[in-house]
């Protein structure tokens, strides 16, 4: 069905045809065969081919990538975090936990990851209807970025922290819309 329902949080029910969506994510397939699990951009694929939704996807970049593309009807956007892009460890390899406990170098790059998201973020608001962040913390960068512009915000937790920081409170208070994808999460 490409009809929204009418939400008081979203506004009137109309077409979803066109509609202009940003996906914020941490992690995006490189490549096809790529090991980084796909469902994000399965998603996307699907959004965009049965649907008509334009889906632009913000991910972080990674040496030899790209930084725009066009897969399967998506644009996917990948912005650079580290000063030079070879030594970009964070987003990538064993993913972002298990990089910021094996890789001390991963550590030092969250602020450029942060930074660099949330200007991503920003820079896309004006052009689109509606953010979607993936996991908790692209959820917090893309709320703050978007203070002003007010898009509405939905957020997929894909998992939980077992501690829950402010930031992440914040992230799930400011969605318009936050939706669980397992029961772990």
């Amino acid at each position: 069905n490409t009809e929204a329902q009418a939400d008081p949080h979203i506004g009137p029910a109309r077409s979803v045809r066109g509609l202009r969506v940003t996906f914020v994510t941490t992690t995006y397939p490189r490549f096809d065969g790529d090991h980084t699990p796909g469902f994000v951009a399965d998603l996307a694929e699907r959004l965009h081919a049965d649907h008509g939704i334009e889906v632009t996807v913000l991910a972080p970049h990674a040496h030899g990538l790209a930084r725009e593309e066009q897969v399967r009807g998506v644009t996917v956007r990948r912005f650079q975090y580290a000063v030079r892009s070879d030594r970009q460890c964070l987003a990538y390899g064993y993913g972002i936990p298990d990089n910021l406990r094996r890789l001390p170098r991963a550590r030092r790059q969250v602020p450029g990851l942060v930074g660099a998201m949330g200007w991503n973020v920003l820079r896309m608001l004006p052009k689109c209807d509606l953010v979607h962040a993936h996991w908790i913390e692209p959820g917090f960068i893309a709320s703050a970025a978007n203070t002003f512009w007010r898009r509405p915000l939905v957020l997929s937790v894909h998992s939980v922290p077992e501690e829950l920081k402010w930031f992440h409170r914040r992230a799930l208070g400011s969605a318009d819309r936050v939706l669980s994808t397992s029961r772990f999460a």
